[in-house]
C-alpha cells in the first residue's frame, strides 16, 4: 500500500483526490491532508512514511514549490507531484526543478486521470525507488543507534559500507551539538518547522565532507545533534587543527547562513568500540557551556580553563546576604550577591551538575526570607514562580546569574515600596496617638515604641512625612488646645497648663508666644468670647 498526502487550500480538491481513492480499487490510501504547506511539513514531519504528495502550487502562507524546495532537503523525500491550473505552466516549469516528479490539471482531476498517473508512478518503479532509499536510511539510522546504545558489541568496516556509512572504525571523534538560544529558534520556526529544522542542521553539516574528512550527523532532538566524524590518519597536532577547522566551519555556516548558533562538543579520538565513552565525553564538554559560554567549541583539553569547585559557604555568605536585603541596601546585596554567584559558577568539568543545587540553595534562602517577612513570592512577582523550572530554563551559568541579579532588585524595590505605605501608616498612627494624649508626658521614645520603630527611625520619618518635627508637631498640638480653653474659660494659667500636658507655666508661656506671637494673658484679652 501506497501513503498519499495531499495538500491543497480548496476544501473541495482535497475531498475529491480522497472520495476517488478511498472508491478505487487500487493500492493507496490517503494518510494526511494539509491547507498550505507549512501545515503539510508539519503533517510530514509526524507521518514521514508518505510515498507521494499530490500539492497545489498556489496555496497562502506556503506555497507548493516552496514545499517541494523544503520537502527535497528530507533525507528521504516523497515524489511530488503537482495539481496546477491551465495558467501555472511556467509555476510548473519550476516544480520539476525543484523536484517535482508529474503535475495533472485540476480539469482533469477525475478517477480515470488520477488513477493513471499514480500507476504510472509504480510501473517506471519511481515509488519502489524511493520505498528502497527510505528502507536503507531506516536501516542505517537503526544500525547507528545500536552502535551507540551498544546493542552490538563489535562492528566490521564492511558492515559499514553495507549502509553505506563512511567511517573508520579505528578513527572515530564524536561532537555533540547544542543550538544555543534554543527557545528563540523554537519560537522562530515554529512547532511546524522542527522537521525543517533538523533536516537543515543535518544538512549544513553533511556538506563538509571529502576524502579526508567523513562523518555522519543526525538529530536526537530539535536542540540537540550527534556527529561522529573519521579524519584521515594524521599526528595528534594535525588531528586537533583539523577538528577545530571542522568545528569552526560548521558554526560558521549555520550562523552565516541560517543565523543558527551552535556549541559543539568535541571528544577525544577512539573507536568504534568506545563510541559510547567518546559520546559520553562530548556531552560532558558540550555541557560546560553552562560555564564558559555559549557559541564555542569545547574540547578535553579545555576543561583545564575551569577552576575546581568550591562550596557554598550558605551559613555565612548567604546570612550576609540576608542581612543586606534587610536593611535594603542595594550596594551591599550587590555586593554579596556578587560574591555567591561567583563561588557557585566556579566548579569541576565533571560537576557541573552540582551547580543547579548551589543556586536552588540561594534561590530557597531569598525565598524563605520573603516567607518569614510576612510575604510570597507570588505578591512579590505577581505569580508562584517554580524557580527549578525556571532556571532549569537557562543555558549559561550568566543568565542565570542576571536572573537572581534581577530578582533580588525586584524584592528590594517591593519592599521599599511597602515600607513607605507601611511607615506612612505607623506615622498617622503615631498622630493620632498624640492627639488622644497630648496632656500626658509624651517624650519621643514613648511615641516611637507604640508604632514599634526605632527613636531615630521614627524621628526622620516624622519629620518627612508630617513636615514638622516630634516635639514642634506635640507643641502645636497642646498650643490649639490652649488656645480654645484661653477663649472660652475662665481657668487659670496653672490648670491649662495641667490640662495640655505642661508641667511648668513659664515654659508653657515662652512655646505659646513663639508659635501664636502672644502671650496667654494677652491672647485672652484680644479672643475672649463672650459667655
Amino acid at each position: 500500500m501506497y501513503n498519499i498526502m495531499t495538500v491543497d487550500d480548496e476544501m473541495i480538491v482535497r475531498l475529491t483526490i480522497k472520495e476517488i481513492i478511498n472508491n478505487a480499487d487500487c493500492n493507496f490510501q490517503v494518510v494526511g491532508e494539509g491547507e498550505n504547506g507549512k501545515q503539510a511539513l508539519g503533517i510530514y514531519a509526524r507521518h514521514s512514511e508518505v510515498d507521494i504528495v499530490l500539492t497545489d502550487i498556489t496555496m497562502p502562507i506556503l506555497n507548493g514549490l516552496e514545499l517541494t524546495k523544503a520537502l527535497m532537503l528530507k533525507d528521504t523525500p516523497p515524489i511530488v507531484v503537482v495539481i496546477s491550473s491551465y495558467n501555472d505552466y511556467e509555476l510548473v516549469r519550476e516544480a520539476f526543478k525543484l523536484g517535482a516528479k508529474d503535475y495533472i490539471l485540476k480539469d482533469n482531476l477525475n478517477e480515470e486521470n488520477l488513477l493513471k498517473l499514480l500507476n504510472k508512478l509504480v510501473e517506471t518503479q519511481q515509488i519502489t525507488q524511493q520505498k528502497q532509499t527510505r528502507n536503507l536510511w531506516y536501516e542505517r539510522k537503526k544500525f547507528l543507534s545500536s552502535l551507540l546504545e551498544m546493542q552490538k558489541c563489535s562492528v566490521t568496516q564492511k558492515e559499514m559500507e553495507k549502509y553505506k556509512i563512511a567511517l573508520n572504525i579505528e578513527s572515530i571523534t564524536v561532537c555533540s551539538i547544542l543550538i544555543d538560544d534554543f527557545l528563540e529558534v523554537k519560537e522562530k520556526y515554529g512547532m511546524e518547522g522542527m522537521g525543517s529544522l533538523k533536516t537543515l542542521v543535518c544538512d549544513t553539516i553533511n556538506q563538509m565532507w571529502n576524502d579526508d574528512r567523513k562523518g555522519e550527523a543526525w538529530a536526537l532532538s530539535e536542540s540537540k545533534y550527534l556527529l561522529l566524524v573519521s579524519m584521515e590518519e594524521v599526528g595528534m597536532q594535525a588531528y586537533m587543527e583539523a577538528i577545530d577547522e571542522l568545528t569552526h566551519r560548521i558554526r560558521y555556516n549555520l550562523n552565516h547562513y541560517s543565523n543558527i548558533k551552535v556549541t559543539i562538543g568535541v571528544s577525544s579520538r577512539g573507536n568504534i568500540r568506545g563510541v559510547q565513552k567518546l559520546c559520553k565525553e562530548a556531552d560532558q564538554n558540550a555541557s560546560l557551556r553552562f560555564v564558559l559560554g555559549k557559541n564555542q567549541s569545547i574540547y578535553a583539553w579545555t576543561r583545564t580553563q575551569v577552576i575546581s569547585g568550591q562550596k557554598v559557604r550558605a551559613e555565612r555568605d548567604l546570612s550576609r546576604l540576608l542581612e543586606a536585603m534587610e536593611m535594603n541596601s542595594k550596594s551591599a546585596v550587590d555586593k554579596e550577591l556578587a560574591e555567591i554567584l561567583a563561588l557557585i559558577s566556579k566548579t569541576s568539568a565533571d560537576s557541573v551538575g552540582k551547580i543547579y543545587d548551589g543556586y536552588l540553595e540561594v534561590i530557597f534562602h531569598i525565598n524563605k526570607f520573603l516567607y518569614d517577612t510576612g510575604y510570597s513570592s507570588e505578591e512579590v512577582f505577581g505569580k508562584d514562580l517554580n524557580f527549578y523550572e525556571k532556571i532549569q530554563n537557562f543555558e549559561t551559568a550568566e543568565e542565570i546569574n542576571i536572573w537572581i541579579g534581577n530578582m533580588v532588585h525586584w524584592i528590594l524595590a517591593f519592599f521599599k515600596e511597602r515600607q513607605s505605605a507601611g511607615t506612612k501608616s505607623q506615622i498617622e498612627k503615631a498622630q493620632e496617638f498624640i492627639r488622644r494624649n497630648y496632656d500626658k508626658d509624651l517624650p519621643l521614645k514613648v511615641v516611637s515604641e507604640y508604632v514599634s520603630l526605632s527613636e531615630n527611625y521614627f524621628s526622620a520619618q516624622f519629620s518627612k512625612y508630617v513636615g514638622t518635627n516630634f516635639s514642634e508637631y506635640i507643641s502645636s498640638i497642646r498650643i490649639e488646645k490652649a488656645k480654645k480653653y484661653l477663649e472660652t474659660t475662665d481657668f487659670k494659667m496653672y490648670d491649662i497648663c495641667n490640662r495640655i500636658g505642661y508641667a511648668n507655666v513659664e515654659h508653657f508661656s515662652r512655646v505659646f508666644k513663639k508659635l501664636t506671637g502672644f502671650s496667654p494673658l494677652r491672647y485672652r484679652n484680644h479672643h475672649r468670647k463672650p459667655q
